[in-house]
């Protein structure tokens, strides 16, 4: 069946609309990190700066509407979405009203026209018109946000449109000329203060990212400027048909100095944001990262890319205008002055309106178009959502390396029965409504605190020991009868100090195609919620979905059942995470320590070890599973990216051309091009080096795989962040500028943060 959406999902379980308030669904059974960096997400997001600056829309993102419940839906729905639809209506209403006035004007006209005059111009004249219209239409098609810059485009190509259709339709029906004038006049000044517009609006909206003036405000004050002379001419044609004049040669010398206005407007205003963009493209030029294979670097050669694309379309538009009106201005000094010179062919008869008739207002115009459009579509990408195209050098040095010895047949058995492990969505679920109950296991679980640690402690232990004194994995001793060894059909990456809550609802919200786990989530906790996801799950298919989880396929007796490992020095940050790590996170009591008689096998013992497999049993996997794939449970701290052993997993999986699916609480307030720069630093400042895992020899095993640390970082760095990567996002229209620009200001800030680790540094060699 069909992955059901958000609305079905709450609305099949019966909740009641929900956010996900961070300080509220993480008391204090994190650690101090992840509720520090849940804070800081949950902030970042009500600012999110795609969102609020210039109504721009990221790919995925819907407009607020209200969560309703299924019993007030229809009369809320219709209350709170009357405004909106009406504007919506009569929006296609208006363009397909115009649309049909358009085509039938210039079909019209084409056939009943009298060609006995300007044949040519008027064919061209409907070929132009119906261009015009087209481009238009195909705008209105594609454009899927409301920004103030969008739709100072959208009136340029309308009002373009709308001055040939209404030119062809007076001259064909021969309307006054002064009245021509005096509408085309006004229809033009639309258009030149719309362009203006544009313009000063995109120098605004880097500026507001940049944090620094590029010259909108000198673009405002020039599209005043631009606007008045025709403004001017179009009252003063207008009081000529109304007096019965036809103005003569001061009407001449009027549309001279509009010209030469305009055109000085348009060269003024294009050598503004052409060198607005320049300060720009060179600021990006000299906050790039000194080392060439960072993540940082490649963003910021991005981002120079992006301002230098828009940069040259703007300046092409700016450049079309002059030119135009510049030409316009030397025609009417010929006529007015009576000189025949080589463009009187191209310009306006003596006597003629200016921009009202003929092949010069033809082709102008249809210039004016076909530029505006075309620059338009390079600039936003048919506004359809696309990623930033940043790409690492590409290299493998850094990589993990093979072991060198060969593996011996004791290894390959113990990787083999690894991968014969894995948990279905059923027991795993049915495996979570067993905790909490007062007869049964772990009967203080309390799902908004409690982690996977604390369930593998105080429930997964104690259910997998044996009737002999040992005990196995719990997948293996739990497993349904007749289930066999099944292979998991996706690996699941995890740390164990997010909470237990998260792990199943990512679980299952893989199993129904969610990118989001929070609405699960909530549905595990609510009265029904877990019956009411396990009938989903069925009528979906995926009840029985394998995937595999360390926690329940590593026989846990075989490794840290019987204590917490040796203490590091007290008072220092390992010792802290090392007694937080042997204390319920809900009791604060010391966890109890398994008595069984189960041989222990750590690094020492590498070919019985099972806990430093996970590479070579990935491999396994994805060789003898089809469609293998990773499921990676990003916490709300995003400290998964900071376990050394989730990271080996990610590289692992990246190199190995594992198709890798992200799970997120929520995607709302989650902005790595956010005014809040926190998230960005940690994840582009993350170093293997810095990476922590229970055991220091974990750690060690992986730091010896790596050739070169570096490169290792930057791969890490590009698989978090790149083109494929697990935070990558996709924008739409000129929210690609607006990423771009801040990009500036993140890596002037990374730089800053490097500065003060190098000083400190320097002041404690001192």
């Amino acid at each position: 069946g069909s992955c059901p959406s958000d609305g079905e999902l709450r609305l099949a379980i019966g909740l009641p609309p929900a956010t996900f308030p961070m300080q509220e669904i993480h008391p204090d059974g994190l650690e101090d990190s992840e509720v520090e960096g849940a804070s800081s997400l949950s902030t970042s997001g009500s600012s999110s700066s795609l969102g609020c600056r210039g109504g721009l829309h990221c790919a995925g993102h819907r407009r607020p509407w209200p969560w309703v419940n299924v019993r007030a839906s229809a009369v809320v729905e219709a209350l709170s979405g009357a405004g909106y639809w009406r504007q919506r209506l009569a929006r296609r209403v208006g363009t397909a009203m115009f649309t049909g006035f358009g085509f039938a004007a210039i079909i019209w006209d084409s056939v009943t026209a009298d060609y006995t005059g300007d044949r040519t111009t008027s064919v061209l004249r409907s070929v132009v018109s119906g261009i015009s219209m087209i481009c238009f239409l195909v705008f209105e098609w594609l454009r899927c946000d409301s920004s103030r810059l969008t739709q100072q485009v959208r009136w340029v190509l309308f009002l373009l449109c709308l001055e040939l259709i209404t030119m062809q339709t007076m001259i064909m029906h021969g309307c006054d000329q002064q009245l021509r004038a005096s509408l085309a006049h006004g229809l033009i000044a639309g258009v030149y203060i719309s362009a203006f517009g544009a313009l000063q609006y995109r120098m605004r909206l880097a500026e507001e990212a940049f944090e620094a003036p590029l010259g909108s405000k000198c673009l405002s004050k020039l599209r005043v400027v631009v606007g008045v002379p025709d403004a001017v001419l179009c009252a003063v044609c207008l009081a000529a048909f109304a007096f019965g004049s036809t103005g003569g040669s001061w009407l001449l010398l009027l549309r001279r100095l509009r010209d030469l206005v305009v055109a000085a407007s348009f060269a003024g205003g294009n050598a503004a944001s052409v060198s607005g963009f320049w300060v720009l493209w060179r600021a990006l030029g000299h906050r790039v990262a000194k080392r060439e294979d960072t993540y940082a670097h490649a963003e910021a050669a991005w981002a120079r890319r992006v301002v230098f694309r828009v940069g040259a379309a703007t300046a092409c538009i700016g450049l079309a205008y002059t030119a135009i009106n510049t030409w316009f201005s030397t025609c009417s000094m010929q006529e007015f002055f009576g000189h025949k010179v080589a463009v009187q062919r191209w310009c306006p008869h003596p006597g003629s309106s200016g921009r009202t008739g003929g092949v010069e207002n033809v082709f102008a115009s249809g210039v004016e178009t076909l530029v505006e459009f075309s620059c338009l579509l390079v600039m936003v990408g048919f506004f359809r959502p696309r990623q930033p195209h940043i790409q690492l050098r590409k290299t493998h040095t850094g990589l993990p390396k093979e072991r060198e010895s060969p593996r011996s047949v004791a290894w390959v058995r113990t990787v083999c029965a690894l991968a014969e492990r894995s948990m279905d969505t059923a027991s795993l679920l049915a495996f979570y409504q067993m905790l909490g109950k007062p007869s049964g296991v772990m009967p203080d679980y309390d799902p908004w605190r409690h982690t996977t640690n604390d369930v593998v402690r105080a429930a997964i232990i104690p259910l997998s020991r044996t009737g002999f004194g040992g005990g196995a994995a719990f997948a293996e001793l739990h497993a349904p009868a007749g289930s066999g060894k099944s292979m998991a059909d996706c690996m699941v990456t995890h740390t164990w100090t997010n909470l237990f809550l998260y792990l199943v609802a990512a679980v299952v919200a893989d199993a129904l195609g969610r990118t989001e786990y929070g609405d699960v989530a909530r549905a595990l906790t609510s009265d029904g919620g877990p019956e009411e996801l396990l009938t989903m799950l069925e009528m979906n298919g995926v009840l029985h979905r394998r995937y595999w989880i360390c926690a329940f396929c590593v026989n846990q007796h075989a490794g840290i059942c019987g204590g917490f490992g040796p203490p590091p020095l007290e008072g220092t940050e390992a010792h802290r995470r090392w007694e937080a790590g042997r204390r319920d996170k809900v009791t604060g009591n010391v966890y109890p320590v398994c008595r069984c008689r189960q041989p222990k096998f750590f690094n020492e013992a590498p070919e019985e070890c099972e806990m430093n497999k996970f590479d070579d049993m990935m491999a396994e996997l994805s060789e003898r599973v089809e469609d293998f794939q990773q499921v990676v449970v990003v916490d709300p701290g995003f400290t998964i990216f900071t376990r050394a052993w989730c990271v080996a997993e990610l590289v692992q999986a990246s190199v190995s051309g594992i198709r890798q699916e992200v799970k997120l609480l929520t995607r709302r307030g989650i902005d790595l091009y956010s005014e809040d720069m926190t998230l960005y630093r940690s994840l582009a400042r993350l170093t293997v080096k810095r990476c922590e895992a229970s055991r220091q020899e974990d750690k060690d095993e992986i730091m010896s795989r790596i050739l070169d640390v570096e490169r290792f970082d930057s791969h890490v760095q590009d698989m978090i962040f790149g083109d494929a990567g697990l935070m990558r996002k996709a924008f739409t229209g000129f929210g690609l500028l607006d990423a771009a620009v801040r990009t500036s200001r993140r890596i002037s800030a990374l730089q800053e943060a490097d500065m003060e680790d190098a000083s400190h540094s320097d002041d404690a060699l001192v």
